[in-house]
């Protein structure tokens, strides 16, 4: 099995384990690398950008939060608002490393980093940092 493969696979694994799961006990849904959950007026975003500067030796992810309203876009833009709005139609975006690391952050999957590793860090922020900032920010 190639590394690019090995490491998609590890990647896969880590966004189901470490993200999802969390974000489903709050009723987040999914789709592909994009996670969200319609409240009463808006929509909390958590999108997954992979760096575009990948390679067969290394992934390297962050996370991007943002809050969508349907009747702030229309207003804003002029125009109807799409019918799957993704995270860069939010009005309010911002990258998780701002909230558990106080800095843009990107985690990175390698042959020299320990899985658990990761798996512990990206668990840990996303239930000490990212579920609590959505829950205070859910009306």
């Amino acid at each position: 099995m190639s590394n690019n493969k090995k490491f998609d696979d590890i990647f896969k694994q880590l966004v189901k384990e470490n993200i999802y799961s969390k974000l489903k006990i709050l009723n987040f849904k999914k789709e592909s690398n994009l996670f969200y959950c319609d409240l009463s007026d808006f929509r909390q975003i958590l999108s997954i950008q992979k760096s575009q500067w990948n390679s067969s030796d290394s992934i390297k992810f962050t996370m991007n939060i943002c809050f969508y309203n349907l009747h702030f876009y229309q207003e804003i833009h002029n125009e109807p608002a799409p019918e799957k709005p993704k995270e860069h139609h939010g009005f309010t975006r911002l990258r998780s490393g701002s909230l558990t690391h106080g800095a843009d952050y990107w985690y990175e999957i390698n042959n020299s980093v320990e899985i658990n590793q990761i798996g512990n860090e990206l668990g840990d922020d996303m239930v000490n940092k990212i579920i609590p900032f959505f829950k205070e920010n859910d009306t």
